[in-house]
Parts: structure tokens; sequence; C-alpha cells
């Protein structure tokens, strides 16, 4: 699946897919996690799912952005997701 937009979601037939291999977790990590990490975890699709971040192997410009990212993807919980 390529995507085009930091939502992986967005335009794109993961959600599908997802239903498809019957999907009930998602494992997200990546780059710039105030945006695609963010944006594919809160996504309304992603409600389906439980959403894991694993914040070892996410990268964003500054801490202050990562740990912000952390705050809104799982509120309660800080720095790390598992």
């Amino acid at each position: 699946m390529v995507k085009h937009y930091a939502d992986a979601f967005f335009k794109t037939d993961l959600q599908d897919i997802l239903q498809q291999l019957a999907v009930d977790e998602l494992i997200i990590a990546g780059m710039m996690t105030q945006n695609g990490v963010m944006l594919t975890a809160l996504a309304n699709e992603a409600n389906h799912y439980k959403v894991t971040v694993l914040t070892d192997v996410t990268t964003t410009v500054s801490q202050i952005a990562s740990d912000c990212t952390t705050c809104v993807v799982n509120p309660g919980q800080s720095g790390r997701y598992k």
C-alpha cells in the first residue's frame, strides 16, 4: 500500500486490507511522530482497533513534540505505550 498523506487511512485501502485480514490491533511506529503516527492513531478508522504506538521506534523533531503526541494519542500515559 502506498500512502500520500500523513494519515495512513486517508485515501488508501488500508481499512479494507485490515478488515480482510481480520486485524484487531494496530502497532504503529514511524518518523515524524506528530504527523503520520499521530494522525493515523487518531483517525476515525483507528477506533475499530486497539492502538499501540511504539515510542522507542518513532522519531520527531524534538522531545516536546514526542511527549505531546504521546499525551494526545494515549492520555494518562506519559512517555511510553509499550
